[in-house]
């Protein structure tokens, strides 16, 4: 029997049919494996952390600024709105916050009063995200540790302009106190606290970074002593 083309007519109907068949097919596999999961929504926000300290030789000459950016136990706030919606700390200065859903959010650190830093908005929406905005701790406040670096015990000077109760300590860089120096009233003029670098429980303190802070009434101060 020769051969007799099928109507175009026909190819279209046949192709039609092929076509419901492999949607059936597709249908009813994505039944059996159940719902289709919804994309991942949740990301990451990181960022740097800076701190700045002022060099100081054994004569009390100002010898230069160093910044270290590379702090581990920095705490970092991640803020949304007004709320503290995550903490964390740094390690070698970057800290990171994951799981986080679409939104503006920003981080911030403080060491006492206005030594501190936020970021701007920082809006994430479909990706990970890294701040531009570099957290910095600077120095400030008139106080003078000498020297700085500390070779085993450190001075520092300080200035206030009546008799007030003072409190001047060395913390981590955590913001826990390692050691009290002073905390009473001290009278008006040019004063001393002396660290030997022994922490709370008579031990030798072993990190390298330290910041030692002053507190008067709404007077803070903060200076990072260096090693």
């Amino acid at each position: 029997m020769p051969f007799r083309r099928q109507p175009a007519s026909g190819r279209r109907r046949q192709s039609a049919i092929a076509s419901l068949a492999l949607l059936a097919a597709l249908f009813a596999s994505a039944c059996r494996e159940g719902p289709p999961t919804s994309p991942n929504t949740r990301h990451a926000l990181s960022g740097r952390v800076r701190l700045v300290g002022h060099l100081v030789g054994a004569d009390g000459k100002f010898a230069g600024t160093r910044f270290v950016d590379e702090a581990d136990g920095v705490p970092v706030e991640l803020a949304y709105g007004p709320s503290v919606v995550a903490r964390t700390t740094t390690v070698d200065g970057i800290y990171r916050f994951t799981g986080l859903e679409p939104g503006a959010y920003r981080t911030r650190t403080q060491v006492i009063g206005a030594i501190a830093d936020e970021t701007p908005n920082i809006t994430i929406a479909g990706s990970d995200v890294m701040a531009g905005h570099v957290l910095t701790l600077n120095s400030l406040g008139d106080l003078l540790p000498i020297p700085n670096p500390r070779v085993d015990s450190v001075r520092v000077w300080f200035d206030i302009p009546s008799d007030q109760f003072v409190d001047i300590r060395i913390r981590d860089l955590g913001g826990n106190t390692t050691r009290v120096l002073l905390s009473q009233v001290i009278r008006a003029g040019l004063k001393v606290a002396l660290w030997s670098g022994i922490d709370a429980t008579g031990a030798r303190a072993k990190s390298s970074l330290y910041w030692v802070t002053f507190e008067s009434g709404s007077d803070r101060r903060a200076h990072l002593l260096l090693q």
